[in-house]
């Protein structure tokens, strides 16, 4: 299943509806998590996974660089674990990480715990996306991690177990990382999260991946301090310093744990990439997403709760939870604003943005100052992109406010114009969707982009009766 690269650059979209029924592709989510833990495993795995993206590929490049060998069958991937005492006798192994921070953040403590000496290159954005306090927390545990803000990234040593705390005001990817890490160990160990959780609902998901390749994983959530202490008293000592009044939630692993192969496993649909087509249908058209996990700890599932607060339509039509078909679409009266905290799903805002510019009354985006360390500053590109589509919006250092317009679907409601997605997938993405309520042609340069997590996007977008023309 290779990704095309050879994507032209941008794409002109002219406005039509979109109209009817697309499966779900893989999550990536999931899809970056299985691949690991199989490549981490006693043996082979099938990972059953219906599609790929750039950032997939970056993840299985890392792991073979490491020596796992990964197959591609139709519909899936075959791992074969990788050969840790052989990996100890490389001097060094260079890993491509792409665009893909969930790929470097996931990799470089694996490696760290694997031993190996690793050297992570990357591109875009990348190298410029925080690293701090992960790294802190690996050098404190017996690795050496080249100074922050030197690239490519290197790491040696081997990382001990232990307890690592973070703040949960960071990057999910760091706490995730760490998880994966810890069973190469067999010692066990704790990650220690002080403050509000951001982005819960990925740890979630990297708890159920660890869990069904074996792993005994406890979790405590966001207990005061005080109260924590005094159920685990054998942290108190790593929470000195900490206020009293703060939360606490710790993530914990037995000693012993060890990655054991399910098998197989297949990897559920993504919500992230099905909440465009969701959102395409609260604009005006049904549309339907099949292959969607009802029950799935996905954060984005939440694109369902916030669409109906909108005022859009949208129900489930099937009772497998496994493979449940969404469908959205709108009646044809004005949505209404409303406000929406994105503390946990920071990928919906784009383009739920779009969809706030359409309705009647201003809707508030709250708690999303991680949006600005995302491929793009996405609070600042976001609110480029609807003010060149003619919407008024301002943006705050964690906030964005949307006057919508009001407009019922189907009638126009954006401009035609030429927008940049400043390479960032769910920018293009999101601009694709806002094309189908626009007077006339929508440009969108660096277009290719949607390949990091949906290669096939505007092949899907002509599927449901979009009309796309692709430029070199």
């Amino acid at each position: 299943m290779p990704v095309n690269n050879s994507l032209p650059q941008d794409a002109v979209i002219t406005p039509s509806m979109l109209k009817g029924t697309l499966p779900a592709i893989a999550s990536k989510s999931a899809a970056h998590r299985m691949l690991i833990a199989a490549a981490l495993s006693d043996r082979a795995t099938n990972i059953t996974c219906s599609s790929t993206s750039d950032d997939i590929e970056a993840t299985k490049a890392c792991l073979k660089a490491l020596g796992a060998r990964i197959t591609n069958y139709e519909g899936g991937f075959t791992v074969s674990p990788l050969d840790r005492y052989a990996l100890r006798q490389e001097p060094m192994r260079t890993l491509l990480c792409g665009e893909s921070g969930s790929t470097l953040r996931f990799m470089v403590p694996v490696a760290a715990a694997l031993g190996a000496n690793a050297r992570f290159s990357g591109e875009g954005r990348l190298p410029a996306r925080p690293m701090s306090p992960l790294r802190e927390e690996l050098i404190a545990h017996g690795c050496e991690v080249s100074p922050q803000g030197m690239w490519p990234l290197t790491v040696a040593g081997s990382l001990q177990s232990g307890v690592f705390v973070l703040p949960g005001n960071v990057s999910s990817q760091f706490v995730t990382g760490l998880l994966l890490a810890l069973p190469v160990t067999g010692a066990g160990g704790a990650v220690l999260i002080t403050g509000t959780v951001e982005s819960k609902p990925y740890i979630d998901l990297t708890c159920e991946v660890l869990r069904s390749f074996g792993a005994h994983v406890t979790c405590t959530w966001q207990q005061p301090k005080a109260e924590f202490c005094k159920d685990h008293p054998e942290f108190a000592e790593k929470l000195l310093g900490i206020d009293e009044c703060e939360v606490v939630s710790a993530l914990m692993l037995a000693p012993g744990t060890v990655y054991t192969s399910p098998g197989s496993i297949n990897v559920e649909g993504d919500w992230s990439n099905s909440a465009f087509w969701l959102a395409a249908g609260a604009l005006g058209e049904q549309v339907c997403v099949k292959g969607l996990c009802s029950s799935s700890t996905q954060g984005d599932k939440v694109v369902v709760d916030i669409l109906q607060r909108f005022g859009a339509s949208v129900q489930c039509l099937s009772t497998d939870s496994m493979f449940a078909s969404y469908c959205a679409g709108n009646a044809g009266l004005p949505l209404k604003g409303i406000e929406i905290d994105v503390h946990d799903v920071p990928d919906l805002v784009p383009v739920l943005a779009v969809v706030a510019a359409t309705a009647q009354g201003t809707t508030v985006f709250k708690n999303a100052a991680r949006l600005r360390l995302k491929e793009s500053d996405r609070i600042a590109t976001t609110t480029e992109l609807l003010e060149q589509l003619g919407a008024r919006v301002e943006s705050g250092p964690d906030t964005l406010k949307v006057w919508g317009t009001g407009t019922p679907a189907p009638e126009p409601c954006f401009c035609s114009c030429t927008v940049d997605s400043h390479g960032d997938h769910r920018l293009a993405m999101a601009a694709a969707v806002a094309a189908c309520r626009a007077n006339g042609p929508v440009h969108i340069k660096q277009a290719q982009v949607a390949a990091k997590s949906y290669p096939t996007f505007y092949d899907d977008y002509r599927a449901l009766g979009g009309n796309v023309i692709l430029n070199p």
